[in-house]
């Protein structure tokens, strides 16, 4: 997801029993865009839809968001973390960075929140289609919350950011899994390429959750936080890329 509309990368997969799944790679040229592929996606009952943005934001900051609004506001209690920590990090935010060990970005305080509000507007719009409310969480429904590099570094085993590997070292690491002889790939404008790499990612991530072959909330607290801030989705420890195709 990006507020630039150029910069959306969306792709998708269908996979084939015993062989590399088909790739068609899409850009988005008007504002409605993004929804209107979600919806076209989800004609499809077996679909499974992953996405590169934060469903939600801390559940601190938005209680620190509405005192504030009221008056001046201390921060929270640090409580063996820095005060920031509280209104910056989502549960789901630190249980991926401690399950691959790589720091990310804050929806509150960094550079994700515009596409944050952006992504809340699909999301309203998305409640017609879908007939009932997003599970932020991706427990439940086809629309799941994902980061590209935690889910690469979870399928690979290696700390890198798939958007910034030349497609001739992304091609090579899932020329097992994906067939990049698609003619959207090849046509795909160069200087946009890495956000489709983002996305194939993302598509990844889809097929894995598909599965259920993704890492969930493991206590009450913990689900009931993801539906309301949302939850970062990656392959289990241990699911090969292989294990993505159907035998």
């Amino acid at each position: 997801m990006s507020t630039a509309l150029p910069s959306v990368g969306v792709a998708s997969l269908t996979w084939h029993t015993a062989a590399p799944a088909t790739l068609s790679v899409h850009t988005v040229t008007k504002n409605d865009g993004v929804a209107e592929y979600l919806s076209q996606a989800l004609a499809d009952p077996t679909a499974v839809v992953a996405v590169d943005v934060p469903f939600g934001w801390p559940s601190g900051f938005a209680k620190f968001l509405a005192l504030h609004a009221q008056g001046p506001t201390p921060l929270p209690e640090p409580n063996g973390r820095s005060a920031w920590s509280a209104l910056a990090g989502r549960e789901t935010d630190r249980q991926v960075r401690e399950a691959v060990k790589i720091q990310g970005l804050s929806v509150s305080f960094d550079k994700l929140g515009a596409t944050a509000a952006m992504w809340s507007e699909i999301e309203f719009g998305l409640l017609a289609t879908m007939g009932h409310r997003l599970d932020r969480s991706g427990i439940t429904g086809p629309i799941v919350e994902t980061w590209p590099r935690a889910a690469w570094s979870r399928f690979v085993g290696r700390s890198e950011n798939p958007a910034k590997l030349t497609p001739t070292k992304f091609e090579e690491a899932l020329e097992h899994v994906v067939d990049f002889k698609s003619p959207s790939w090849r046509a795909y404008p160069e200087a946009r390429r890495e956000h489709a790499q983002d996305a194939i990612v993302c598509a990844l991530v889809a097929r894995a959750r598909q599965l259920d072959q993704t890492d969930l909330p493991k206590t009450m607290d913990t689900t009931t936080l993801a539906r309301s801030e949302g939850w970062i989705h990656i392959a289990k420890l241990g699911i090969s890329l292989s294990a993505l195709i159907p035998e």
